[in-house]
Protein backbone atom coordinates (compact mmCIF):
# COMPACT_ATOMS: atom_id res chain seq x y z
CA UNK A 1 0.00 0.00 0.00
CA UNK A 2 1.35 3.55 -0.94
CA UNK A 3 -0.18 6.65 0.86
CA UNK A 4 0.91 9.79 -0.42
CA UNK A 5 0.62 12.89 1.58
CA UNK A 6 0.20 16.17 0.08
CA UNK A 7 1.13 19.03 1.88
CA UNK A 8 -1.55 21.92 1.25
CA UNK A 9 0.06 25.76 1.66
CA UNK A 10 -2.96 27.82 2.49
CA UNK A 11 -2.23 31.73 2.33
CA UNK A 12 -4.41 34.87 2.81
CA UNK A 13 -3.56 38.37 0.77
CA UNK A 14 -2.88 41.01 2.40
CA UNK A 15 -1.45 40.26 5.33
CA UNK A 16 -2.32 43.42 6.39
CA UNK A 17 -4.97 46.53 5.96
CA UNK A 18 -5.77 49.73 7.05
CA UNK A 19 -9.64 50.66 7.63
CA UNK A 20 -11.10 54.41 8.34
CA UNK A 21 -13.31 55.09 10.86
CA UNK A 22 -14.50 58.29 8.60
CA UNK A 23 -17.42 57.45 6.54
CA UNK A 24 -16.37 60.12 4.23
CA UNK A 25 -12.70 59.21 3.77
CA UNK A 26 -11.27 56.87 0.64
CA UNK A 27 -10.39 53.90 4.17
CA UNK A 28 -13.90 54.18 4.60
CA UNK A 29 -14.30 50.22 2.87
CA UNK A 30 -14.66 46.93 2.91
CA UNK A 31 -11.75 44.66 3.72
CA UNK A 32 -11.33 42.04 0.86
CA UNK A 33 -8.45 39.38 1.71
CA UNK A 34 -7.97 36.65 -0.68
CA UNK A 35 -7.26 32.60 0.46
CA UNK A 36 -5.38 30.65 -1.62
CA UNK A 37 -4.77 27.34 -1.71
CA UNK A 38 -7.32 23.77 -1.13
CA UNK A 39 -9.03 24.98 1.88
CA UNK A 40 -12.33 27.33 3.47
CA UNK A 41 -12.24 29.58 6.05
CA UNK A 42 -14.73 28.00 8.67
CA UNK A 43 -14.47 31.14 10.85
CA UNK A 44 -13.09 34.43 12.24
CA UNK A 45 -11.78 35.61 15.34
CA UNK A 46 -10.29 38.74 16.15
CA UNK A 47 -8.02 37.93 19.39
CA UNK A 48 -9.75 34.69 21.25
CA UNK A 49 -13.10 36.58 20.31
CA UNK A 50 -15.50 34.49 17.63
CA UNK A 51 -16.37 37.32 14.93
CA UNK A 52 -20.13 37.15 14.38
CA UNK A 53 -20.73 35.90 11.43
CA UNK A 54 -22.82 38.86 10.44
CA UNK A 55 -19.95 40.90 10.34
CA UNK A 56 -17.87 39.07 7.34
CA UNK A 57 -18.89 37.46 4.48
CA UNK A 58 -17.44 34.29 2.51
CA UNK A 59 -17.67 33.95 -1.43
CA UNK A 60 -15.55 31.09 -2.85
CA UNK A 61 -11.46 32.75 -1.94
CA UNK A 62 -12.75 35.89 -0.74
CA UNK A 63 -13.74 37.23 2.91
CA UNK A 64 -14.71 40.23 3.58
CA UNK A 65 -15.10 41.68 7.05
CA UNK A 66 -18.06 44.83 6.82
CA UNK A 67 -17.26 48.31 6.93
CA UNK A 68 -20.25 48.52 9.18
CA UNK A 69 -18.07 45.82 11.98
CA UNK A 70 -14.64 47.40 11.26
CA UNK A 71 -15.94 51.26 12.59
CA UNK A 72 -17.64 49.79 15.49
CA UNK A 73 -13.47 48.78 16.62
CA UNK A 74 -11.31 50.65 18.69
CA UNK A 75 -8.60 52.50 16.62
CA UNK A 76 -5.27 50.64 16.31
CA UNK A 77 -4.24 47.33 15.23
CA UNK A 78 -6.29 44.30 15.39
CA UNK A 79 -5.26 40.91 14.43
CA UNK A 80 -7.80 38.50 12.83
CA UNK A 81 -7.22 34.68 13.08
CA UNK A 82 -9.05 33.17 9.96
CA UNK A 83 -9.56 29.40 10.70
CA UNK A 84 -9.42 26.79 8.44
CA UNK A 85 -9.35 23.59 7.74
CA UNK A 86 -5.99 23.03 7.63
CA UNK A 87 -4.48 25.98 9.59
CA UNK A 88 -5.00 29.54 11.18
CA UNK A 89 -4.00 32.53 8.83
CA UNK A 90 -3.60 36.12 10.59
CA UNK A 91 -4.49 39.20 9.01
CA UNK A 92 -3.86 42.52 10.98
CA UNK A 93 -6.34 45.42 10.26
CA UNK A 94 -5.40 48.82 11.34
CA UNK A 95 -8.62 50.59 12.38
CA UNK A 96 -7.72 54.47 12.06
CA UNK A 97 -10.29 57.14 12.61
CA UNK A 98 -8.96 60.39 10.53
CA UNK A 99 -12.19 62.84 11.65
CA UNK A 100 -10.42 63.74 14.60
Amino acid sequence: MICIRKKIRVTVSPEAATFDKNALGEGYKDVVLTVTGNDTVTSIKIGSTAVNVENYTIVGDKVTLKKEYLATLAVGDKTFKLLTGATTLTVVVTVEDTTV
